[in-house]
Protein backbone atom coordinates (compact mmCIF):
# COMPACT_ATOMS: atom_id res chain seq x y z
CA UNK A 1 0.00 0.00 0.00
CA UNK A 2 1.30 3.54 -0.99
CA UNK A 3 3.31 5.13 2.08
CA UNK A 4 0.81 7.98 1.63
CA UNK A 5 -2.14 6.22 1.72
CA UNK A 6 -0.88 4.20 4.59
CA UNK A 7 -0.89 7.68 6.40
CA UNK A 8 -4.46 8.62 5.37
CA UNK A 9 -5.92 5.60 6.51
CA UNK A 10 -4.38 5.47 9.85
CA UNK A 11 -5.79 9.70 10.25
CA UNK A 12 -9.21 8.15 9.08
CA UNK A 13 -9.12 5.34 11.39
CA UNK A 14 -7.93 7.34 14.55
CA UNK A 15 -10.80 10.00 13.72
CA UNK A 16 -13.53 7.45 13.75
CA UNK A 17 -12.14 5.64 16.30
CA UNK A 18 -11.51 8.25 18.85
CA UNK A 19 -14.24 11.01 18.00
CA UNK A 20 -16.76 9.75 15.93
CA UNK A 21 -16.11 12.01 13.21
CA UNK A 22 -17.80 14.92 14.50
CA UNK A 23 -16.83 17.66 16.63
CA UNK A 24 -20.03 19.13 16.93
CA UNK A 25 -20.93 16.27 19.58
CA UNK A 26 -21.73 17.27 23.02
CA UNK A 27 -20.02 13.20 23.87
CA UNK A 28 -16.83 12.18 24.76
CA UNK A 29 -15.64 8.28 24.22
CA UNK A 30 -13.85 7.39 27.43
CA UNK A 31 -11.90 4.12 27.85
CA UNK A 32 -10.32 1.88 25.74
CA UNK A 33 -11.10 1.14 22.12
CA UNK A 34 -8.81 -1.24 20.88
CA UNK A 35 -8.66 -1.35 17.04
CA UNK A 36 -7.28 -4.94 14.79
CA UNK A 37 -7.87 -6.33 12.20
CA UNK A 38 -6.98 -3.62 9.40
CA UNK A 39 -6.85 -4.07 5.92
CA UNK A 40 -6.70 -2.14 3.21
CA UNK A 41 -7.75 -2.56 -0.40
CA UNK A 42 -6.86 -0.61 -3.82
CA UNK A 43 -9.29 -0.92 -6.64
CA UNK A 44 -10.09 2.10 -9.60
CA UNK A 45 -6.61 1.64 -11.53
CA UNK A 46 -5.42 2.73 -7.49
CA UNK A 47 -7.15 5.87 -7.63
CA UNK A 48 -9.74 4.49 -4.85
CA UNK A 49 -9.27 1.96 -1.74
CA UNK A 50 -11.01 0.78 0.82
CA UNK A 51 -10.06 0.26 4.70
CA UNK A 52 -11.93 -1.91 6.74
CA UNK A 53 -11.02 -2.85 10.23
CA UNK A 54 -12.82 -3.67 13.79
CA UNK A 55 -13.16 -1.74 17.02
CA UNK A 56 -14.06 -3.83 20.58
CA UNK A 57 -15.92 -1.14 22.62
CA UNK A 58 -16.80 -3.59 25.27
CA UNK A 59 -14.77 -1.49 27.41
CA UNK A 60 -15.46 2.08 26.24
CA UNK A 61 -18.12 4.23 27.22
CA UNK A 62 -19.38 7.86 26.04
CA UNK A 63 -19.35 10.63 28.62
CA UNK A 64 -21.79 13.17 28.20
CA UNK A 65 -20.01 16.98 28.35
CA UNK A 66 -22.82 18.91 30.05
CA UNK A 67 -24.16 16.32 32.09
CA UNK A 68 -21.41 13.72 33.15
CA UNK A 69 -24.09 10.84 32.17
CA UNK A 70 -22.26 7.70 31.63
CA UNK A 71 -23.18 5.11 28.77
CA UNK A 72 -22.46 2.37 27.69
CA UNK A 73 -23.14 -0.39 25.28
CA UNK A 74 -26.63 -1.33 25.43
CA UNK A 75 -27.55 -4.29 26.70
CA UNK A 76 -28.07 -7.07 23.46
CA UNK A 77 -25.66 -5.17 21.38
CA UNK A 78 -22.31 -6.12 20.08
CA UNK A 79 -19.57 -4.22 21.26
CA UNK A 80 -17.55 -5.82 18.24
CA UNK A 81 -17.82 -3.05 15.43
CA UNK A 82 -17.03 -3.74 12.18
CA UNK A 83 -16.12 -0.05 10.11
CA UNK A 84 -15.22 0.47 6.36
CA UNK A 85 -13.42 3.61 5.32
CA UNK A 86 -13.74 4.67 1.54
CA UNK A 87 -11.15 6.79 0.77
CA UNK A 88 -9.81 8.50 -2.70
CA UNK A 89 -6.64 9.92 -4.09
CA UNK A 90 -7.34 13.95 -5.62
CA UNK A 91 -6.29 15.47 -8.80
CA UNK A 92 -3.16 16.65 -6.20
CA UNK A 93 -2.51 13.55 -5.62
CA UNK A 94 -3.53 13.41 -2.00
CA UNK A 95 -5.51 10.42 -0.50
CA UNK A 96 -8.94 11.33 1.23
CA UNK A 97 -11.15 10.13 3.25
CA UNK A 98 -14.69 10.17 1.61
CA UNK A 99 -16.96 8.32 3.93
CA UNK A 100 -17.09 5.69 6.98
CA UNK A 101 -19.77 3.14 7.57
CA UNK A 102 -20.33 0.16 9.86
CA UNK A 103 -23.58 -1.79 8.78
CA UNK A 104 -25.51 -2.22 12.11
CA UNK A 105 -25.38 -5.55 13.62
CA UNK A 106 -29.12 -5.99 13.40
CA UNK A 107 -30.95 -8.57 11.24
CA UNK A 108 -34.74 -10.24 11.97
CA UNK A 109 -34.87 -13.57 13.19
CA UNK A 110 -31.33 -16.45 12.70
CA UNK A 111 -29.58 -17.05 9.67
CA UNK A 112 -31.56 -19.68 7.77
CA UNK A 113 -32.72 -20.19 4.35
CA UNK A 114 -33.38 -17.28 1.86
CA UNK A 115 -37.41 -18.21 1.79
CA UNK A 116 -37.21 -17.30 5.65
CA UNK A 117 -35.75 -14.60 5.25
CA UNK A 118 -38.06 -13.57 2.27
CA UNK A 119 -41.03 -14.50 5.24
CA UNK A 120 -40.07 -11.19 7.06
CA UNK A 121 -41.80 -8.90 4.52
CA UNK A 122 -44.41 -6.99 5.32
CA UNK A 123 -48.07 -7.05 3.30
CA UNK A 124 -49.26 -3.26 2.44
CA UNK A 125 -49.09 0.19 4.45
CA UNK A 126 -51.38 -0.95 7.47
CA UNK A 127 -48.13 -3.52 8.27
CA UNK A 128 -45.17 -1.12 7.56
CA UNK A 129 -43.14 -0.77 10.65
CA UNK A 130 -42.56 1.97 12.69
CA UNK A 131 -38.90 3.47 12.04
CA UNK A 132 -36.29 4.49 14.76
CA UNK A 133 -36.41 8.01 15.70
CA UNK A 134 -32.12 8.46 15.96
CA UNK A 135 -31.90 12.25 15.72
CA UNK A 136 -28.67 12.46 17.68
CA UNK A 137 -26.35 10.55 15.71
CA UNK A 138 -23.45 12.26 15.37
CA UNK A 139 -22.18 11.31 11.82
CA UNK A 140 -22.49 9.01 9.01
CA UNK A 141 -21.14 5.99 11.38
CA UNK A 142 -23.25 3.50 12.79
CA UNK A 143 -22.32 1.73 16.45
CA UNK A 144 -24.16 0.62 19.16
CA UNK A 145 -21.72 2.93 21.22
CA UNK A 146 -22.87 5.59 19.65
CA UNK A 147 -26.37 4.55 18.13
CA UNK A 148 -28.36 2.83 20.87
CA UNK A 149 -31.30 0.42 19.52
CA UNK A 150 -34.67 1.52 20.05
CA UNK A 151 -37.40 -1.32 18.53
CA UNK A 152 -40.81 -0.55 17.66
CA UNK A 153 -43.82 -0.90 20.03
CA UNK A 154 -44.57 -4.61 18.46
CA UNK A 155 -40.84 -5.44 19.85
CA UNK A 156 -39.19 -5.27 16.36
CA UNK A 157 -35.92 -4.46 15.99
CA UNK A 158 -35.94 -1.90 12.50
CA UNK A 159 -33.16 -2.32 10.09
CA UNK A 160 -31.84 0.14 7.68
CA UNK A 161 -30.89 -2.18 5.84
CA UNK A 162 -34.21 -2.52 4.46
CA UNK A 163 -36.46 -0.55 2.16
CA UNK A 164 -38.38 1.42 4.46
CA UNK A 165 -41.41 1.56 2.11
CA UNK A 166 -41.87 -2.29 1.74
CA UNK A 167 -39.98 -3.81 4.28
CA UNK A 168 -38.04 -6.08 1.97
CA UNK A 169 -34.07 -6.57 1.17
CA UNK A 170 -32.63 -3.34 -0.55
CA UNK A 171 -28.56 -3.24 -1.41
CA UNK A 172 -28.00 0.29 -2.53
CA UNK A 173 -27.82 0.71 -6.50
CA UNK A 174 -26.87 4.38 -7.18
CA UNK A 175 -30.39 5.68 -9.61
CA UNK A 176 -32.11 2.67 -8.41
CA UNK A 177 -31.82 2.49 -4.53
CA UNK A 178 -30.07 5.02 -2.31
CA UNK A 179 -30.20 5.37 1.44
CA UNK A 180 -31.24 8.35 3.78
CA UNK A 181 -29.79 8.99 7.09
CA UNK A 182 -30.95 9.72 10.06
CA UNK A 183 -29.07 12.81 10.75
CA UNK A 184 -30.70 14.39 8.31
CA UNK A 185 -33.79 14.86 10.05
CA UNK A 186 -36.48 14.29 7.31
CA UNK A 187 -39.75 12.86 8.41
CA UNK A 188 -40.60 9.35 7.36
CA UNK A 189 -43.91 9.67 5.77
CA UNK A 190 -44.69 5.56 5.72
CA UNK A 191 -44.65 5.00 9.22
CA UNK A 192 -47.38 4.54 11.81
CA UNK A 193 -45.44 6.81 14.37
CA UNK A 194 -43.46 10.16 14.15
CA UNK A 195 -40.15 9.29 13.35
CA UNK A 196 -37.39 10.36 10.99
CA UNK A 197 -35.72 7.77 7.93
CA UNK A 198 -32.97 6.31 8.62
CA UNK A 199 -32.35 3.35 6.01
CA UNK A 200 -32.64 2.86 2.52
CA UNK A 201 -35.19 3.20 -0.26
CA UNK A 202 -36.30 1.38 -3.63
CA UNK A 203 -36.83 3.84 -6.22
CA UNK A 204 -39.45 1.38 -7.62
CA UNK A 205 -41.14 1.94 -4.28
CA UNK A 206 -41.01 5.77 -4.03
CA UNK A 207 -42.51 6.17 -7.47
CA UNK A 208 -45.32 3.92 -6.67
CA UNK A 209 -46.25 5.84 -3.01
CA UNK A 210 -48.79 7.76 -2.73
CA UNK A 211 -46.23 9.48 -0.33
CA UNK A 212 -43.94 10.39 -2.58
CA UNK A 213 -44.76 13.85 -2.81
CA UNK A 214 -44.59 14.33 0.83
CA UNK A 215 -41.09 12.75 0.56
CA UNK A 216 -40.03 15.35 -2.49
CA UNK A 217 -41.17 18.27 -0.11
CA UNK A 218 -39.08 17.60 2.89
CA UNK A 219 -36.15 16.03 0.68
CA UNK A 220 -35.70 19.18 -1.05
CA UNK A 221 -36.13 21.24 1.71
CA UNK A 222 -33.04 19.72 3.50
CA UNK A 223 -31.09 20.16 0.45
CA UNK A 224 -31.72 23.92 0.27
CA UNK A 225 -31.05 24.48 4.44
CA UNK A 226 -28.29 25.18 6.18
CA UNK A 227 -28.03 24.23 10.22
CA UNK A 228 -32.12 24.64 10.81
CA UNK A 229 -34.04 24.15 13.85
CA UNK A 230 -37.11 21.91 13.61
CA UNK A 231 -39.67 20.32 16.02
CA UNK A 232 -38.68 17.47 17.99
CA UNK A 233 -41.23 14.64 17.16
CA UNK A 234 -43.11 15.13 19.98
CA UNK A 235 -42.67 19.10 20.36
CA UNK A 236 -40.40 18.98 23.43
CA UNK A 237 -37.70 21.15 23.55
CA UNK A 238 -35.32 21.89 23.00
CA UNK A 239 -35.97 21.66 19.02
CA UNK A 240 -33.47 19.96 16.89
CA UNK A 241 -31.04 21.03 14.54
CA UNK A 242 -31.37 19.60 10.81
CA UNK A 243 -27.99 19.33 9.32
CA UNK A 244 -29.16 20.57 5.71
CA UNK A 245 -27.01 20.22 2.11
CA UNK A 246 -27.31 24.36 1.70
CA UNK A 247 -27.94 23.94 -2.25
CA UNK A 248 -30.13 26.06 -4.56
CA UNK A 249 -32.67 25.62 -6.28
CA UNK A 250 -31.36 26.55 -10.49
CA UNK A 251 -34.19 24.23 -12.02
CA UNK A 252 -37.86 23.43 -11.44
CA UNK A 253 -39.49 21.67 -14.13
CA UNK A 254 -42.93 19.60 -14.47
CA UNK A 255 -40.94 15.95 -13.42
CA UNK A 256 -38.07 17.35 -11.98
CA UNK A 257 -35.79 20.10 -9.70
CA UNK A 258 -31.94 20.67 -10.08
CA UNK A 259 -30.03 22.08 -7.28
CA UNK A 260 -26.08 23.34 -7.14
CA UNK A 261 -23.95 23.59 -4.35
CA UNK A 262 -22.07 26.87 -3.92
CA UNK A 263 -19.09 25.87 -2.33
CA UNK A 264 -18.30 22.88 -4.72
CA UNK A 265 -18.87 20.83 -7.80
CA UNK A 266 -22.16 19.43 -6.94
CA UNK A 267 -25.70 19.00 -7.92
CA UNK A 268 -28.72 16.61 -6.99
CA UNK A 269 -31.70 16.25 -9.65
CA UNK A 270 -34.62 15.00 -8.23
CA UNK A 271 -38.10 13.88 -9.48
CA UNK A 272 -41.22 15.18 -8.33
CA UNK A 273 -41.87 11.45 -7.60
CA UNK A 274 -39.33 11.13 -4.92
CA UNK A 275 -35.95 9.23 -6.37
CA UNK A 276 -32.61 11.49 -6.47
CA UNK A 277 -29.37 11.31 -8.65
CA UNK A 278 -25.73 12.93 -7.61
CA UNK A 279 -23.93 14.68 -9.99
CA UNK A 280 -20.22 16.00 -10.30
CA UNK A 281 -18.71 18.32 -12.51
CA UNK A 282 -17.81 14.93 -14.91
CA UNK A 283 -21.08 14.46 -14.93
CA UNK A 284 -22.31 17.91 -16.35
CA UNK A 285 -19.83 17.32 -18.90
CA UNK A 286 -21.16 13.79 -20.13
CA UNK A 287 -24.46 15.34 -19.96
CA UNK A 288 -23.37 18.12 -22.61
CA UNK A 289 -21.45 15.64 -24.62
CA UNK A 290 -24.80 13.88 -25.18
CA UNK A 291 -23.38 11.04 -23.19
CA UNK A 292 -25.09 9.39 -19.68
CA UNK A 293 -23.77 10.30 -16.47
CA UNK A 294 -22.50 7.74 -14.66
CA UNK A 295 -22.44 7.28 -10.75
CA UNK A 296 -18.45 7.32 -9.05
CA UNK A 297 -17.19 3.51 -7.90
CA UNK A 298 -17.22 3.99 -4.15
CA UNK A 299 -16.98 0.69 -1.97
CA UNK A 300 -20.68 0.02 -0.73
CA UNK A 301 -21.11 -2.08 2.68
CA UNK A 302 -24.14 -4.19 3.03
CA UNK A 303 -25.24 -6.55 5.57
CA UNK A 304 -27.56 -9.39 3.95
CA UNK A 305 -29.99 -10.60 5.67
CA UNK A 306 -28.46 -14.20 5.85
CA UNK A 307 -25.38 -16.28 4.99
CA UNK A 308 -25.33 -16.73 0.53
CA UNK A 309 -22.09 -18.41 1.41
CA UNK A 310 -18.53 -18.07 -0.39
CA UNK A 311 -19.73 -18.26 -3.78
CA UNK A 312 -21.72 -15.00 -3.43
CA UNK A 313 -18.38 -13.31 -4.39
CA UNK A 314 -19.07 -15.09 -8.03
CA UNK A 315 -22.72 -13.33 -8.79
CA UNK A 316 -23.52 -11.17 -10.78
CA UNK A 317 -25.99 -8.36 -9.67
CA UNK A 318 -28.60 -9.69 -11.07
CA UNK A 319 -28.32 -13.13 -9.46
CA UNK A 320 -27.61 -11.64 -5.97
CA UNK A 321 -30.63 -9.79 -6.31
CA UNK A 322 -32.53 -12.79 -7.46
CA UNK A 323 -31.07 -14.71 -4.73
CA UNK A 324 -32.80 -12.11 -2.58
CA UNK A 325 -36.31 -11.77 -4.05
CA UNK A 326 -35.98 -8.00 -4.91
CA UNK A 327 -35.26 -8.08 -8.68
CA UNK A 328 -38.69 -7.14 -9.25
CA UNK A 329 -37.93 -3.63 -7.10
CA UNK A 330 -34.98 -2.63 -9.30
CA UNK A 331 -34.18 -2.13 -12.96
CA UNK A 332 -34.90 -5.25 -15.74
CA UNK A 333 -31.60 -7.38 -16.37
CA UNK A 334 -30.92 -5.82 -19.45
CA UNK A 335 -30.95 -2.79 -17.81
CA UNK A 336 -28.88 -3.88 -14.91
CA UNK A 337 -25.76 -4.75 -17.52
CA UNK A 338 -24.95 -1.24 -17.80
CA UNK A 339 -24.01 -1.44 -13.80
CA UNK A 340 -20.18 -2.03 -13.64
CA UNK A 341 -20.54 -4.30 -10.79
CA UNK A 342 -17.90 -6.18 -8.46
CA UNK A 343 -17.27 -7.61 -5.24
CA UNK A 344 -14.38 -6.72 -3.21
CA UNK A 345 -15.25 -8.48 -0.08
CA UNK A 346 -17.16 -10.90 1.67
CA UNK A 347 -16.91 -11.00 5.78
CA UNK A 348 -19.42 -14.23 6.44
CA UNK A 349 -19.11 -13.71 9.94
CA UNK A 350 -21.19 -10.69 9.95
CA UNK A 351 -22.76 -11.19 6.29
CA UNK A 352 -21.19 -8.19 5.25
CA UNK A 353 -20.71 -8.13 1.32
CA UNK A 354 -18.66 -5.27 0.33
CA UNK A 355 -19.26 -3.80 -3.73
CA UNK A 356 -18.73 -1.68 -6.17
CA UNK A 357 -21.61 -0.60 -8.22
CA UNK A 358 -21.33 2.13 -10.62
CA UNK A 359 -24.56 2.92 -12.28
CA UNK A 360 -25.91 4.68 -15.42
CA UNK A 361 -27.86 7.69 -13.86
CA UNK A 362 -31.26 8.05 -15.59
CA UNK A 363 -31.76 11.51 -15.47
CA UNK A 364 -34.75 12.79 -17.17
CA UNK A 365 -34.65 14.79 -19.90
CA UNK A 366 -35.52 18.38 -19.15
CA UNK A 367 -32.61 18.09 -16.55
CA UNK A 368 -30.61 16.72 -19.33
CA UNK A 369 -31.90 19.48 -21.57
CA UNK A 370 -31.21 22.59 -18.97
CA UNK A 371 -27.79 21.12 -17.61
CA UNK A 372 -26.31 20.68 -21.44
CA UNK A 373 -27.09 24.27 -21.33
CA UNK A 374 -26.21 25.24 -18.09
CA UNK A 375 -22.29 23.19 -18.25
CA UNK A 376 -22.08 26.12 -21.09
CA UNK A 377 -21.43 28.94 -18.95
CA UNK A 378 -20.52 26.92 -15.59
CA UNK A 379 -16.89 27.88 -14.58
CA UNK A 380 -15.79 24.89 -11.83
CA UNK A 381 -15.21 25.78 -8.45
CA UNK A 382 -11.29 25.63 -8.05
CA UNK A 383 -9.44 24.06 -4.67
CA UNK A 384 -9.03 27.73 -3.66
CA UNK A 385 -12.75 29.00 -3.52
CA UNK A 386 -13.24 25.91 -1.83
CA UNK A 387 -10.38 26.30 0.94
CA UNK A 388 -11.76 29.76 0.99
CA UNK A 389 -15.14 28.60 1.96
Amino acid sequence: MPTALAYAASAALLLTACSGGDDSSSDDINGELPVFAPKATLFAKNTKAQLSYCTDESKAATKNRETGKVVGNPRGTDPKVFYTVTMQKSTQGVWQAVSTASPEDRIPGPPGELEAARGTKMAGRADQRARRDRPGARSGVSSPLLRPPRPDRQGIMPDINECQICGTTAPPVPGQCEEVTGYRLIRNPWSREPSFLDGNLHFSCLEESDESAEFFDEFTRMLQAGHEEIESLDGSLPPLTRMGLGMTQIFAGSECCIFQSGVSDRWMVVKRTGPWFHLRHADLLAIASGTSPKSPAAVIPYRLPIDPGSEVGEWSLPELLAALGVEDRYAATANLEGVEYEVVDYYPPKHLLEYVAAAPLPIPDEARAFLASHAETYTPVSFEDEQDS
